[in-house]
């Protein structure tokens, strides 16, 4: 193995030569920390706020990501409806109704996991985990029934309700996020038991008392007719007497009539003409 030679022993060429490679080793170094220096500057945010600054800074189209979020409205909503329907029932215990429930809410949490993309990949993170999370309860809504293992039904229905928790959280803070609100559950519709109720009363008019007219036509009642034994004592030669007796028109049974006196013979004698 060659032994390497002392500075003392070099050739003045060779001297020259060393320091020439030291100096231009130097000058390399110089710039490599210029670079680093200057690419490890303190404004440049360091892998950690990086990360924090992409889960928390704006969209980077607001309004293209807001009007994707309120395309979700209609989705959103009925995922809140079915969340607050397996919480009712998980608190009323009622295994009958909730495993539908959790059911339909598996279908809508897929449903909105394969919801198209949003604009930025921020707001479409925020989206696809609240999905999860739903997702992930009604997963475990479903061990309840096909069995959870070691897992006690009180814990399986603890689980359900932590990730619709989670849940709700991760959407309430994309709705921050993007400007636009939160969906809430439909009210409840139930049927209701039909109810005896008094009916109000009709609006009434006061009713004039008016009395009911008379037909015009009607004719007048004969008279009672007198006693037939008083019919003799009354003699009327004619009609015209009878009138200016006062005493027309005769009726059959009073006096003065008869039957000479009465033309068509109707019971009546001197009719008014």
């Amino acid at each position: 193995m060659a032994r390497r030679r002392r500075w003392d022993e070099m050739s003045p060429q060779e001297k020259r030569q060393g320091c020439g490679c030291l100096i231009g080793a130097f000058v390399i170094l110089v710039i490599i920390g210029a670079i680093a220096s200057a690419g490890g500057d303190s404004t440049k945010p360091t892998a950690a706020a990086a990360s924090a600054a992409a889960t928390t800074s704006p969209p980077a189209s607001p309004a293209a990501a807001l009007v994707w979020y309120d395309g979700t409205t209609e989705l959103r909503g009925q995922i809140a409806t079915s969340a607050a329907a397996v919480r009712q029932h998980i608190a009323a215990q009622d295994g009958a109704s909730l495993r539908p429930a959790c059911q339909a809410l598996a279908a809508l949490a897929q449903t909105a996991r394969d919801y198209p993309a949003a604009p930025d990949a921020e707001t479409q993170q925020a989206f696809h985990v609240g999905a999860g999370y739903y997702a992930d309860a009604a997963q475990w809504c479903d061990k309840i029934w096909t069995g959870g293992g070691a897992v006690t039904l009180t814990v399986l229905w603890e689980r359900t309700t932590n990730a619709l928790g989670n849940g709700d959280e991760r959407w309430q803070e994309l709705a921050r996020r993007v400007g636009g609100t939160v969906a809430t559950a439909a009210p409840a519709t139930t049927a209701s038991r039909p109810q005896a109720t008094a009916a109000a009363p009709a609006a009434t008019t006061p009713t004039r008392t008016t009395s009911t007219p008379r037909p015009a036509s009607i004719a007048p009642r004969p008279p009672t007719p007198a006693p037939a034994t008083t019919a003799s004592s009354v003699y009327y030669r004619n009609c015209d007497a009878a009138r200016a007796a006062g005493a027309a028109p005769i009726y059959q049974g009073q006096p003065g009539y008869r039957a000479a006196l009465d033309a068509n013979h109707d019971g009546v004698a001197c009719e008014t003409r």
